[in-house]
């Protein structure tokens, strides 16, 4: 049967194309666990029809590509580079990234087009480097890109794909691509109907205390994590909450030690429940055949020690214990990607937190993670009660009737606002029309980007127009869509908005949006000579400076 691509799958597509075509030669796209990152690329390659590299760091990665591209591309001559396997002459060629930046390797998949005599191989046409938050990590993935002169003008495109752009120890991906081509996130995927809802519950252990852990790169450190853990009795808090509230779930929990991970999984065996751990030091054979149980069934809760945050798919997996407390948004969410696929089995994945009473605010849980800071529906993400999705929509409809959130009417953007992209409204005294817009700031090389501009046409009807302007300008300087009913036409403007580069800006969840107003921010309120609440973030600010900006240029 011939794979089939979602339609924001083509859309990403379209958006590298768009991006290479603007000279944009080293990419980067941002899709959430479960959206299908390697279908993208691997789509990429079959419609390319040259010579691709697959760099991945991981076994698991390394036999879910070939996987893929035998599915999408079938019949392509497709080659490793790992162990013993040196497959460099393949047209599709999946290497490990430890492998190949040993020299002798490196040397070999270079020298069929840099040898004087005949050439026998063409050059790669794309490099893709699987799971892309590790470029930066350490010199392995540069040796290999400088020697191919991966994302420059004469070398072959670069794409890095990624569910978290943002490293833990702040080291920007920035260094080595250019631009964020494409971004669906974990709530896009589950309000657009593609990944799992989530329900978020939280154990309070009254006898953690991490306040003493010290943090390295941004994060607890492991050893000192797992002895706090292993000092509160952690396997059975943990066995406790899931007999309690998740029994008949596929469960699994996430530990910060190979010593805790013994422990949790020995004390659910003790209780009678079909458990086993692995870690990094589990033979290769044996986690096989661990993860092939665990996929039928026959194991109900598979803890491991941080092993399994990447390239493992058990779409039937309900439950997600995290007995790893964390600062990290992107390890979290990682974890949390884990129980976000789909399944006919299951309705949903409830995410148990393991926490301490005297709970670090840095702390990443469910509600943190997506923003829910108000009491009112910070609650119902740490009692199991409110399936997230639900939760976010009541938030941000209460936003708009406070007059809180710059953004449409609830009921007009209920669907469409999947996208998450947080609209500015303009208001103009004496005239019924809406007006709505949102600033894409500027590109990477510092050179401003235009204001998307949604315009209602008439009072009476559903006629809109989406178009771009220059910020201070009242006439368009292009026409993203003519008059149309609303959703249609924001669905455009959204759609060039992922596309722009500018997603992380106008995200309504980005992290930044929650942090404080910055210098810029300020001086730009100065000058345009509006007033600014203190109480305002840097989000609020940037809405309304957008806004005020916008209505002072139609005045």
């Amino acid at each position: 049967m011939q794979y089939v691509l979602r339609p924001y799958q083509l859309e990403a597509l379209e958006a590298i194309d768009a991006a290479e075509r603007r000279g944009v030669r080293s990419q980067l796209g941002v899709a959430s666990t479960g959206l299908g990152k390697t279908s993208i690329f691997v789509a990429l390659a079959e419609r390319r029809a040259k010579r691709t590299l697959i760099l991945a760091h991981r076994d698991e990665l390394i036999s879910q590509a070939a996987a893929r591209v035998a599915e999408i591309w079938p019949g392509v001559d497709l080659g490793r580079v790992k162990a013993e396997s040196n497959d460099v002459h393949a047209q599709v060629v999946i290497a490990s990234v430890q492998t190949l930046a040993r020299a002798s390797r490196l040397e070999s998949l270079m020298a069929p087009w840099q040898s004087r005599s005949l050439v026998t191989t063409e050059p790669f046409d794309l490099v893709v480097v699987d799971e892309a938050h590790h470029v930066t990590a350490d010199n392995t993935y540069g040796t290999i890109l400088r020697a191919l002169n991966a994302g420059k003008p004469d070398g072959p495109l670069l794409l890095g794909t990624t569910a978290t752009p943002d490293r833990g120890d702040g080291a920007g991906l920035d260094s080595v691509f250019e631009e964020v081509v494409f971004d669906y996130d974990l709530l896009w995927g589950i309000r657009a109907g593609y990944l799992a809802d989530l329900r978020g519950l939280r154990i309070v252990m009254a006898d953690l205390d991490m306040s003493s852990v010290k943090t390295t790169r941004g994060d607890y450190e492991s050893g000192a994590s797992g002895r706090a853990l292993t000092a509160a009795h952690i396997e059975r808090h943990v066995v406790d909450a899931w007999l309690e509230h998740a029994i008949g779930r596929r469960t699994i929990v996430f530990t910060p030690t190979v010593e805790t991970a013994r422990l949790v999984a020995e004390e659910f065996q003790r209780c009678g429940v079909n458990a086993a751990w692995a870690s990094g030091e589990t033979p290769a054979e044996d986690r096989a055949a661990i993860l092939l149980a665990f996929d039928a069934g026959r194991i109900d809760v598979l803890v491991n020690c941080m092993l399994f945050t990447e390239g493992f798919d058990a779409p039937r997996t309900d439950c997600i214990v995290i007995a790893r407390p964390t600062k990290s948004r992107s390890l979290y969410a990682q974890m949390c990607g884990r129980g976000s696929r789909t399944h006919p089995d299951k309705s949903d994945c409830l995410v148990i937190d393991m926490v301490g009473a005297t709970m670090d605010h840095s702390l990443v849980t469910v509600p943190s993670l997506f923003g829910l800071d108000e009491k009112q529906y910070k609650a119902k993400m740490v009692n199991g009660e409110g399936l997230l999705s639900a939760v976010v929509q009541d938030r941000d409809d209460d936003a708009v009737t406070a007059g809180k959130l710059a953004a449409v009417e609830a009921d007009l953007f209920r669907e469409v606002r999947a996208a998450g992209v947080a609209w500015a409204e303009v208001i103009r005294p004496g005239t019924p029309l809406r007006r709505y817009v949102r600033s894409l700031g500027a590109d990477p090389k510092g050179d401003p980007r235009p204001t998307v501009v949604l315009a209602q046409q008439s009072a009476h009807g559903d006629e809109w127009t989406a178009e771009l302007h220059w910020r201070g300008t009242t006439r368009p300087c292009a026409v993203l869509a003519e008059a149309g009913p609303l959703p249609e036409v924001q669905a455009i403007a959204e759609r060039y908005i992922r596309t722009s580069g500018a997603s992380t800006l106008t995200k309504l969840d980005a992290p930044w949006r929650r942090r404080k107003p910055t210098d810029r921010q300020l001086e730009a309120a100065r000058k345009w000579g509006m007033r600014v609440d203190r109480k305002w973030s840097a989000g609020d600010l940037s809405d309304a400076l957008d806004a005020h900006i916008s209505a002072k240029t139609l005045r």
